[in-house]
């Protein structure tokens, strides 16, 4: 935690996500609840509402594989929004929609996985971070998300099903855990579908 904190998160994320206070922060929403029960749904309805709150806000949507990353871009794609897949052709599932080529630089909503944020979007600037399936996404991984641009932060996920795969030395470690499972341990305000 120590290094997070000295990864400059924005002043109104950093009590929360750090130590769980303020437990009700209306910029950190975390919902969970067992498949099939709407937390995509809901992730892209909060995506929605942002939008038309803040339509020049840029916002980064994402989860933790290809497929899941392409999902997201598909589910957005259907409501009406457009944004840019940044993943590489070679990883590209078969049957994505394309929208008219949105580049990078111009795309005011860019779909990728958690890692991704590492690589092509290192330079990137976002105002706002979506996670889907973020049970499954170690709480390091979700580090790499939050820089000091990100006002806001929406994780939803299962915390019930499979959670972060890390090494046996990583797991005696507690790496296995997600940002999620942590924030919801400390208590932080979280919704149940």
């Amino acid at each position: 935690l120590s290094a997070l904190g000295l990864s400059g998160l924005h002043p109104q994320l950093r009590g929360t996500i750090l130590s769980g206070e303020p437990r009700s922060n209306p910029r950190v929403v975390i919902t969970h609840g067992p498949p099939g029960t709407g937390t995509t749904h809901a992730l892209l309805d909060a995506l929605c509402a942002y939008r038309k709150a803040e339509p020049e806000a840029r916002c980064l949507i994402c989860g933790p594989t290809n497929v899941s990353a392409a999902a997201l871009y598909s589910r957005a794609f259907a409501r009406g929004q457009v944004g840019c897949l940044a993943l590489a052709k070679e990883h590209m599932p078969p049957g994505v929609p394309r929208a008219s080529a949105v580049e990078l630089r111009g795309a005011r909503l860019v779909f990728s996985t958690v890692a991704g944020r590492g690589g092509r979007l290192r330079a990137e600037a976002f105002h706002a971070v979506f996670v889907d399936e973020a049970g499954l996404c170690m709480e390091a991984t979700v580090w790499g998300l939050l820089r000091p641009d990100v006002r806001y932060l929406w994780q939803v996920g299962d915390l019930r099903q499979l959670g972060a795969v890390t090494s046996m030395e990583g797991a005696a470690l507690a790496h296995q855990r997600s940002l999620m499972e942590r924030l919801i341990s400390l208590g932080v305000e979280s919704r149940m579908l």
